[in-house]
């Protein structure tokens, strides 16, 4: 299995486990998710989040038997933003606590949600699996970053595939000869060499 496809069962799983409202690095917007109904009335109002991802940690490869095993640290963030005239105990902590325990204790129970090729997943040890600050700026909202961090054991299936770091090998064809030109000089006793017409040109083309 590569890093890559792992990338992408992570990214499905996670979307299908809990609500995301996007992909992205910078701050949620400060527009809460609505629930409403057939009347446009609101029933219920969730507060926005994204979600992103570190680059692997505590890479390592070793040889088992005949296949290469791999060992990886996926980290995994969920943003949300609170209002800001919330206080700190109505923030539902408690409930983002929970949320992080089903994500975690249900891909564990399951590895097999990432892949065939998944040997064992576990969870790093996290001193603060929730991170609670102000956001710096006008409004003060609260943002609250779940971490999610698994450590995967997979069997390493590398599919040669960079669209966007190399060209693909198919781009510049192996060379192949297409025509051969030579001449040859028809020496004989006392002939004249600057005698063009003993000069001959024969010319080999491919054949398609």
């Amino acid at each position: 299995m590569s890093i890559l496809a792992i990338r992408n069962s992570i990214r499905n799983w996670l979307g299908a486990s809990t609500r995301i409202d996007e992909w992205d690095l910078d701050t949620p917007s400060n527009r809460a998710k609505l629930l409403v109904d057939e009347d446009d009335q609101i029933i219920a109002q969730y507060p926005a989040n994204c979600a992103f991802y570190d680059a692997i940690a505590d890479l390592s490869y070793q040889r088992q038997d005949s296949q290469i095993v791999v060992t990886a640290t996926f980290r995994y963030y969920i943003n949300y933003r609170f209002d800001f005239d919330l206080s700190f105990y109505q923030i539902p902590i408690a409930e983002l606590e929970n949320l992080q325990q089903y994500l975690l204790t249900s891909l564990i129970s399951n590895k097999n949600l990432l892949g065939q090729f998944i040997k064992d997943i576990s969870v790093t040890g996290e001193e603060y699996p929730l991170l609670t600050r102000r956001i710096e700026g006008e409004d003060q909202d609260w943002l609250v970053t779940m971490i999610l961090p698994f450590t995967i054991i997979f069997n390493s299936l590398a599919v040669d595939e960079f669209p966007n770091i190399n060209p693909p090998k198919d781009v510049l064809p192996d060379w192949q000869l297409r025509s051969l030109s030579f001449k040859i000089y028809k020496d004989e006793i006392g002939a004249n060499r600057s005698d063009l017409d003993r000069v001959i040109t024969k010319d080999y083309e491919e054949v398609e």
